[in-house]
């Protein structure tokens, strides 16, 4: 979903934002790449409206979603940054700019 910002505020113009947000959201959907926020309201919904789910399933679930973001997060984040970090070599005589 962070991603998803940055592509939108990247895009030029309204098609592509709306095609950005298209393809990112299909993704996360059909490879079952569950959000926090989005699993925190489905788990919610289901608790308010539901009698199968119990607020004792919502502790675990906030536990290991809370987890999950703490350390996935910047684990993740440090690798992106990671990839676009690289050593430049000096320009010496030999080199033209």
């Amino acid at each position: 979903m962070g991603l998803l910002s940055w592509l939108v505020a990247a895009g030029r113009d309204t098609i592509s934002q709306i095609v950005i947000v298209w393809m990112v959201t299909t993704t996360i959907g059909i490879g079952h790449l569950h959000h926090s926020i989005v699993g925190s309201v489905e788990v919610l919904a289901g608790l308010f409206t539901s009698g199968e789910t119990m607020f004792t399933d919502f502790g675990p679930f906030l536990l290991w979603t809370t987890l999950g973001k703490a350390i996935g997060g910047p684990v993740f984040l440090a690798l992106l940054k990671h990839t676009h970090a690289r050593a430049e070599a000096p320009i010496g005589r030999n080199h033209t700019v």
